[in-house]
């Protein structure tokens, strides 16, 4: 089961037991919100599509949390004007879960099988999250050395070596004419 609602300027596909970000909506945490605006329904035995609205149609949910977006940075800058202007922006979002989507007051008994199910899923993936976070860090129980360089040691010159480096010598000797 799920329907289409518009809300924030904007329209959104949702299904029962599900959490989306919406835009900001004025109301407390845990407080029950009703969205009229509902274009398109599918209760799992026919598609009712609105014109522009499905009569008698709403969505209920629950208002689960209250957040704001990534900063987001403008920057007008004017050539040659040695002028700039600078501003951010943070979008404010709200949280909430569907707990109801038909025409009735009273949700069906699929419905309320589903929405258990679901808080069921979300809170042992909280609890999951609370036991990860719980648990200490474990030391290294290994000791590090710090790896010192080696010290260059100088090859011992050979008596072949010595001899070479003699005869190149002689020889720049010889070429060379005084003046």
């Amino acid at each position: 089961m799920y329907a289409v609602i518009a809300t924030g300027g904007k329209q959104r596909r949702v299904q029962l037991g599900r959490r989306y970000q919406i835009e900001r909506i004025s109301t407390e945490l845990d407080e029950k919100v009703v969205f009229e605006q509902v274009l398109l329904l599918n209760d799992d035995q026919k598609i009712h599509v609105g014109t522009p609205q499905v009569t008698g149609a709403s969505v209920e949910a629950v208002v689960v949390d209250h957040a704001r977006g990534p900063k987001i940075r403008i920057i007008k800058m004017r050539r040659r004007k040695h002028s700039m202007t600078k501003t951010g922006h943070r979008q404010q979002y709200t949280w909430v879960r569907i707990t109801r989507i038909g025409s009735s007051s009273e949700p069906t008994p699929s419905q309320a099988e589903a929405v258990k199910t679901q808080a069921k899923k979300v809170n042992e993936v909280e609890a999951n999250q609370t036991k990860t976070q719980d648990k200490p860090v474990k030391k290294s129980t290994r000791t590090t050395t710090r790896k010192t360089a080696k010290p260059i040691e100088k090859k011992p010159v050979t008596a072949q070596k010595k001899a070479q480096t003699a005869s190149k010598k002689s020889k720049a000797d010889n070429t060379e004419t005084p003046s």
